[in-house]
């Protein structure tokens, strides 16, 4: 039992003794140079941030790419039907995301404007407005012959 109090003790001083120097090691340098110091920490914020926005962007074509390919398998679950572009969006919102509704926000706000951008250029899918309840709702309807693969929705991403 004196052996593991002294092996824990002995640990926390170096641990304690490695803190110190680093942390008195930087404010040296901090203190004999604040102009460098002040631009290398900006450089990594600025690398910090490169690396996070490329992250955000990866995740919102990942995500695009599988709400279009849903929105695809709705329209042509039943061709030649009028689909409520609201209860589409809506229906892969909740498939997705149903109990998150923070989620559900950066969908609806991010991902499915490039959803409705892509299927705006597509001649397959007939875009009209009708009115519903007293209001113009935007309606796809599936009139192809064939139906789509996902190989054939990624073009979007390289369009944009």
């Amino acid at each position: 039992a004196n052996a593991l109090k002294w092996v824990l003790r002995k640990m926390g001083d170096l641990v304690w003794n490695v803190c110190y120097y680093v942390s008195s090691t930087a404010f040296s340098l901090l203190s004999a140079y604040p102009l460098g110091s002040m631009l290398g920490f900006l450089f990594v914020c600025f690398i910090s941030y490169l690396r996070k926005r490329r992250a955000q962007r990866a995740k919102l074509q990942l995500l695009t790419a599988n709400v279009r390919t849903k929105a695809y398998a709705i329209i042509q679950e039943k061709p030649n039907t009028p689909h409520v572009l609201l209860h589409v969006r809506d229906e892969i919102v909740y498939d997705l995301y149903p109990d998150s509704a923070k989620d559900q926000e950066y969908l609806i706000r991010n991902v499915w404007p490039a959803v409705v951008k892509h299927f705006k250029h597509d001649n397959r899918v007939r875009k009209a407005q009708k009115i519903m309840d007293g209001k113009p709702r935007d309606v796809w309807q599936w009139v192809s012959s064939t139906k789509t693969s996902t190989s054939t929705t990624r073009f979007a991403d390289d369009a944009e």
